[in-house]
């Protein structure tokens, strides 16, 4: 057998990446349509982790007030539940630009009024 790479991993195509662009020997430019793609992917992921985030407050928020869920949620009963919650009007606005900063609230949930 010949020398060369072998056996493709990670750690040998980062040195032959990085080596070939050390030397100019590789150079790959982005054209429109993956510039866009890396936007769309990026865009998708930041909106992800702050779901991800919102998901994660909305029963901490809830936690902090007493309150808490017994049931599985994100469901319909969920947001009955919640909208069932007695609480402040400053408590209530809290949690409702929680859930509105991922549209949970709507009219499929009953949340608006």
């Amino acid at each position: 057998m010949g020398g060369g790479r072998r056996v493709k991993t990670g750690r040998s195509d980062a040195e032959w990446l990085a080596s070939s662009l050390c030397f100019g020997s590789y150079k790959h430019v982005c054209d429109d349509e993956d510039l866009d793609n890396r936007d769309c992917i990026r865009a998708r992921n930041a909106q992800k982790e702050l779901l991800k985030q919102t998901k994660q407050q909305i029963p901490s928020f809830l936690h902090a007030q007493g309150r808490s869920y017994d049931g599985t949620p994100w469901t319909d009963r969920f947001f009955k539940w919640i909208k069932g919650l007695e609480m402040s009007a400053r408590k209530r606005g809290a949690l409702d630009a929680h859930l509105n900063s991922h549209h949970f609230p709507d009219e499929e949930h009953g949340l608006e009024d």
